[in-house]
């Protein structure tokens, strides 16, 4: 699988280069416009005007990042099945399915994390009750005619509070509940690894992608993290050297360029790494 992804990364090596470069240059871009209308609501006093840009700016930065994504997918795509890759045929394929891809993202993401995502919301609010509580609990323990400034009051709270033990163990409880959140964050996540080359590939829309997604992965989780967890070292091994290469030469600006734009390529050759792992499942069906 790793010789057919470098195939496929070699084939169309300069297509994948610029994509690295425009998402590269999205990032920068996207950094400036906000960091500019920060000074320029500083300078002007149009705070609400250039935080209206900045969050255009930012907008705009993630709607072309979509666009760049679909259209890496589907250069993948023709590429795996050794079909003919036109480029403004590949950009017309991502432009018209824009909505239809980040519903599917949305959606598909929302169900695989739906049991995650209440525990990781409901986390919070919890907290923020059980603070409101706590508080209101350990002032009344307060005699009303006591006077006490904020700082003798927190002092307070540990030492001679009844209520700060029941504190302690509802933080306990709800790190512990924060930590399975996380968790079923990370299994989700990877069941819907394929969602998007599923949308690509299969022309699976709307939850369809993440089940599709799902129903590969399922019995082979442990086998799809470990294959993207590997990909993930040796691609990072790859930055590390070329940055440490790079450093010796002691030009840190040309460094950083450099370093963001292997990162991209590497992001994209997970990419491409998710495709053809894809099709493997595919053909062995378990």
């Amino acid at each position: 699988m790793f010789g057919q992804t470098l195939r496929i990364a070699k084939q169309h090596w300069v297509m994948f280069f610029i994509f690295a470069l425009m998402i590269l240059g999205l990032s920068f871009g996207t950094i400036f416009i906000v960091a500019g209308a920060g000074i320029g609501a500083i300078m002007s006093g149009n705070e609400a005007g250039m935080i209206a840009i900045g969050i255009i700016g930012t907008l705009l930065f993630v709607a072309l990042s979509i666009i760049i994504s679909i259209s890496i997918l589907k250069v993948v795509h023709l590429t795996a099945t050794n079909q003919e890759v036109k480029i403004g045929e590949v950009f017309s394929y991502a432009f018209k399915h824009f909505f239809s891809f980040i519903w599917a993202g949305i959606a598909g993401t929302i169900y695989a994390l739906r049991w995650a995502l209440i525990i990781i919301i409901g986390v919070p609010v919890v907290w923020a009750i059980a603070n409101v509580l706590m508080t209101q609990s350990l002032i009344n323990e307060i005699p009303s005619e006591t006077s006490v400034s904020y700082d003798e009051f927190i002092e307070y709270v540990p030492v001679t509070s009844a209520s700060s033990a029941m504190y302690g163990v509802v933080r306990i409880i709800l790190s512990l509940l924060a930590l399975v959140g996380l968790a079923f964050m990370m299994i989700a996540f990877i069941r819907i690894i394929f969602l998007g080359y599923a949308f690509v590939a299969d022309e699976k829309r709307g939850l369809e992608a993440a089940k599709a997604s799902m129903e590969l992965v399922k019995g082979r989780w442990w086998k799809t993290f470990g294959y993207f967890l590997l990909t993930s070292i040796l691609l990072g091994m790859v930055v590390s050297i070329i940055g440490y290469i790079i450093a010796l030469v002691g030009d840190n600006a040309i460094g950083g360029i450099v370093n963001g734009i292997v990162a991209q390529f590497g992001s994209i050759i997970v990419v491409i790494f998710s495709a053809v792992l894809y099709g493997a499942y595919k053909k062995d069906p378990r």
